[in-house]
């Protein structure tokens, strides 16, 4: 009977295999979960920050590029706000051309250090630690608000209409009256013209429509109103917001 001995020899060493494979526990693929990036929080700026030094690319257009569709619209007596200014090299541009009363603002306490160690020969320019929804100014106290980029950021964070709308009331309350707020974005009126005169009380209009690095960059001015005695007509101020896509990316007249 060797036959059937070997085959219960067999039978017990498959029963013997299957009782070890049971007992072992099964090995499952790790799935790692991939969080969104909040691009509208400190925490992920200062991390930013200080793990990429080196990053000094700058977002959406150059300053050499900006220059003459911003640079026309301001004097050199013009007190600037920059909001959200990163590590971008635009007010050190602005201010080599002659505008020196700039102030930046940024919430990410990393690069206010930075900038200021970088720019300390350049002593009228200021940097401060502030949230841009918060600001710690008095009223009317800005001829010019520049935003290059940076409600772009709110509108990548949560509860980005909710933001950026109180971005936009503080940036309305400390411009003077005439005041010009001076936004650069990615994005088109279809996304930003609702925004932008959502109770806000400014004419805002599409400046310009450019390429820039394979992309359009949209450039937005919005005029806070003068007091009803001082209000004289202006050409900037009829809405000009339109779909800029449909025109080819055009340069919108002035």
């Amino acid at each position: 009977m060797p036959a059937v001995r070997k085959l219960l020899e067999l039978s017990s060493a498959v029963r013997h295999q299957h009782r070890l494979t049971r007992s072992r526990p099964i090995s499952k693929p790790i799935i790692q979960a991939t969080m969104p990036v909040d691009y509208s929080t400190a925490s992920y700026w200062d991390m930013r920050y200080l793990n990429d030094q080196a990053d000094k690319q700058e977002w959406l257009i150059t300053p050499e590029a900006l220059d003459e569709h911003l640079v026309p619209l301001l004097s050199q007596e013009s007190e600037i706000l920059v909001i959200g200014c990163g590590n971008s090299e635009l007010s050190a541009y602005l201010y080599n051309q002659g505008y020196m009363n700039i102030t930046n603002v940024d919430f990410s306490a990393v690069v206010i250090a930075e900038m200021r160690e970088r720019y300390v020969n350049l002593p009228s320019m200021a940097h401060h630690v502030m949230n841009i929804a918060r600001l710690d100014f008095s009223d009317e106290e800005f001829d010019v608000v520049i935003d290059k980029g940076t409600t772009d950021s709110i509108f990548c964070g949560g509860d980005s209409f909710i933001r950026a709308n109180a971005v936009f009331q503080e940036v309305h309350r400390v411009l003077k009256p005439d005041g010009l707020y001076y936004m650069v974005s990615h994005a088109g009126p279809d996304r930003r013209r609702e925004h932008l005169g959502r109770g806000i009380p400014w004419k805002s209009r599409l400046h310009r429509v450019i390429e820039h690095r394979s992309q359009a960059v949209h450039l937005y001015a919005s005029r806070k109103g003068l007091p009803l005695t001082e209000r004289q007509p202006r050409v900037e101020d009829a809405d000009v917001f339109s779909d800029s896509v449909a025109r080819g990316h055009r340069r919108v007249p002035p």
